[in-house]
């Protein structure tokens, strides 16, 4: 993939598999011809990937909702609707990690208070 590629030649669906098996670099240059060409779908599809360094769910989120509002039809809406319960899965699936860490700290330090009691 050129370094100056046709962002815009490329359906949805295609964009985000070659998003998905890119290199950083081909992401990079992706990432370029998107806001040069100022394509707020393609940028909150890459901001979405975790793999990527640019990666930023917040950001992915809010530009995938204002796609929808401009527009809640066609290709574009249904991969940012999938991309949206996607984000959520990560975000309830994180909340969950943190919440069983919590868990295990709190019985490992009952555990430690129960040793120390019993010397």
């Amino acid at each position: 993939m050129p370094g100056d590629w046709p962002a815009m030649a490329m359906d949805p669906l295609t964009y985000w598999a070659t998003a998905v098996d890119a290199s950083t670099a081909d992401r990079d240059s992706m990432w370029q011809a998107a806001r040069r060409d100022d394509v707020e779908w393609q940028l909150a599809l890459l901001q979405s990937l975790p793999d990527y360094h640019r990666y930023d769910p917040e950001s992915a989120r809010r530009r995938l909702k204002a796609v929808l509002e401009r527009n809640p039809y066609g290709e574009v809406a249904a991969l940012a609707q999938v991309r949206l319960a996607d984000l959520a899965s990560r975000k309830a699936c994180q909340s969950q990690v943190a919440e069983l860490q919590r868990r295990l700290s709190d019985v490992i330090a009952i555990e430690r208070r129960l040793d120390d009691n019993g010397r």
